[in-house]
């Protein structure tokens, strides 16, 4: 946006006027008329540049001889404000843009090696080829001020191709302000819009807020050009003569598709960034559980070719991996090898334990999902949820006022709270009613009311009561529940299905039972004051309840409804590191973290690496730099998409940041 005041002199100098006088007076100096510099620029800027922003453009490009400048100091340069005078004003004046001049060699200095035979390349005049780069709520012009060129090989580089970029340091690197397509170019901070992976994101919503924000940014310049032409009509003395041109047409924003396709190519350019946080992570405690939510999005040729989305998760929440499948449990062994290497690879130990939700155990006595991690020994157990969820088939209807009941005995039949544990947040809730009370004691029953079971989750543990005590519970509390009805007089309890149920489900009392010796808890804070007491934060490994949040949020990581190939790769890619990165703190268990929301793997390797050599120190604690890539099939299943998000447009590979 044009700044408010006009610094120097104006561009074009008003000629003075003659002298009245009739007496012949000395000769005046003949002075050359001022040329215009805009015949300088390259043609095919002129199809970019707007006829309001040539002139001043020039004048930064080019000297009046028409040679480039050769002392650039800065990158961005701003347009001069619309100058008041005699003629009405003009349009175009009030719709400049911006420029933002990329010239690394002749701005630093730097020397730029050819990608071919490795000489040092010069620079050959500017770059012919201008870009149109659209921010949050303006447009600016991209200009390359250098045309790297060898001179052994002849060949011509574009300024800001990804071999050049990858010669700079991140310091100079980090200044490129756009993501290229074939002809336009988006600013990094609108792609940073569309990069979170969350409910109700999609490039057609920010399309659509783009598009009103540079609607307004128009029409308030349309406005500050009719209040000057309003103000020269005034001082006009015949205003019947003074004729005002109408501003320019305001320019629509290109389609929801392209900003998609920007978005491809930003993700294209960080694959192995992307693809190295998912593959270096790792946990002592797995879970295994699949979904169908994200497949109902497939579309185009991946379309009814999976029916699963499989993940595999840590005690931690974070992910290990994600791929599409034919069938639950079908197709896993790739997935499951891959971990198994990662782990061998890096020298981790084993898992102590993997949770599932089927194939917990076998008649032969080895567990289908220990063929899949084979060589592991790792002790496989059943989440407590998913068997819960297998007596509902043995009631009547989950709508019975008697439902919640029931599932809320069942739970206690299977779990105990930790008496000490307890005990701590019965005092702290007792000292917190005291000073609420003014130092009323408060009863046993009104302490045990005040306590919510979030309260309970958080502050304590749980464990299983063994097999025998579980199997006496349940049985006792299906004897005392097989008569009771409803007001209508339904029974809550299908007698025939409930007997068929609890004789098969007996045989996994032992599969949800704690695996000893497995810590499954982790304490994720400290220091929380309730009352006059200090609490511990739990977070519970136990299960695979994790997974289940995890997968309403993966349906969200695709907007819309329907989505094709690349693109369901290209969000699974993103939302999981993504996912990831938000809970690397608690995996480091550290308590003092930057508090920043960084998701750009270089730009935060490059501050810590920096920070080390400057401080001693990593500025952002909490970011580990994740290893390579393995070569593990992420985010898809079949031969068709195991393959990389390519560029999504036309334009060569090497010339994409």
């Amino acid at each position: 946006m044009a700044p408010a005041t006009q610094s120097g002199p104006p561009l074009f100098p008003v000629p003075a006027t003659a002298p009245s006088s009739a007496a012949p007076g000395p000769p005046l100096p003949l002075h050359s008329p001022e040329v215009s510099r805009a015949r300088f620029l390259p043609k095919p800027f002129l199809r970019v540049i707007k006829p309001g922003d040539r002139e001043w453009i020039a004048h930064i490009l080019y000297e009046a001889s028409g040679q480039l400048r050769q002392n650039i100091r800065q990158n961005w340069h701003y347009p001069p404000s619309p100058i008041r005078s005699v003629a009405p004003p003009n349009p175009h004046d009030y719709f400049r843009q911006r420029m933002f001049l990329w010239a690394p060699m002749r701005m630093w200095g730097i020397p730029l090696k050819c990608t071919q035979c490795n000489r040092k390349m010069h620079h050959s005049g500017i770059y012919p080829k201008a870009r149109e780069v659209i921010d949050v709520a303006s447009k600016y012009y991209l200009i390359g001020g250098d045309y790297p060129r060898c001179s052994q090989c002849k060949l011509p580089v574009c300024p800001w191709s990804s071999d050049i970029l990858k010669q700079l340091d991140p310091s100079k690197r980090n200044k490129f302000p756009a993501v290229l397509t074939t002809h336009l170019a988006l600013d990094r901070k609108c792609v940073t819009l569309l990069r979170p992976r969350t409910a109700g994101n999609s490039s057609s919503y920010l399309q659509q807020a783009f598009q009103e924000a540079h609607s307004e940014e128009w029409a308030r310049r349309s406005c500050d050009y009719f209040t000057d032409c309003d103000m020269h009509k005034k001082s006009c003395l015949n205003q019947s003569q003074a004729v005002y041109e109408p501003p320019p047409p305001f320019c629509p924003l290109p389609l929801a598709q392209w900003f998609e396709t920007v978005h491809a190519n930003d993700v294209a350019g960080h694959l192995d960034e992307l693809k190295g946080v998912i593959t270096s992570t790792f946990g002592r405690i797995l879970k295994l559980d699949s979904t169908k939510k994200v497949t109902k999005k497939l579309a185009g040729g991946i379309e009814n070719t999976a029916a699963w989305m499989t993940n595999v998760g840590n005690e931690y929440g974070q992910v290990l991996n994600s791929v599409l499948t034919t069938g639950e449990g079908a197709g896993l062994d790739d997935l499951c090898q891959g971990i198994v290497k990662r782990y061998r690879d890096a020298g981790v130990p084993q898992p102590d334990a993997i949770y599932v939700d089927r194939d917990c155990c076998s008649d032969r006595g080895v567990s289908p999902v220990l063929n899949w991690f084979r060589p592991w020994t790792s002790t496989v157990r059943l989440d407590v949820f998913h068997f819960m969820r297998r007596f509902t088939n043995g009631l009547t209807t989950e709508h019975h006022p008697l439902y919640g009941t029931f599932c809320s005995k069942l739970s206690a039949c299977i779990f105990e709270w930790d008496k000490q544990d307890v005990c701590r947040l019965k005092e702290a809730k007792r000292a917190e009613l005291r000073k609420k009370h003014q130092g009323l004691e408060p009863t046993d029953a009104q302490v045990l009311v005040s306590i919510s079971s979030s309260e309970l989750a958080k502050h304590c543990r749980r464990r299983t009561r063994g097999v025998e005590e579980t199997r006496a519970l349940i049985k006792s509390l299906l004897d005392s529940m097989w008569p009771l009805v409803d007001g209508t007089g339904l029974h809550l309890i299908n007698h025939e299905s409930m007997s068929r149920v609890w004789k098969v489900q007996q045989k996994h009392l032992a599969c949800i039972q704690d695996p000893p010796g497995v810590q499954l808890y982790t304490n994720i804070g400290s220091g929380l004051e309730k009352g006059d007491k200090t609490l511990d934060v739990l977070r519970c490994g136990r299960g695979s309840s994790s997974l289940e949040s995890f997968h309403k949020h993966q349906c969200a990581f695709i907007p819309g409804w329907r989505c094709n190939a690349l693109h369901t790769q290209m969000y699974m890619l993103e939302g999981v590191s993504r996912w990831n990165l938000n809970r690397s703190a608690q995996a480091l268990c550290m308590t003092e973290t930057s508090r920043t929301k960084i998701y750009d793997i270089r730009l935060m390797s490059n501050v810590n690496a920096l920070s080390n050599r400057v401080l001693g120190r990593p500025l952002i604690p909490e970011f580990m730099p994740p290893g390579k890539p393995t070569g593990e099939c992420i985010a898809s299943g079949t031969d068709q998409q195991r393959g990389s998000p390519e560029p999504a447009s036309g334009y060569p590979a090497r010339e994409f940041v």
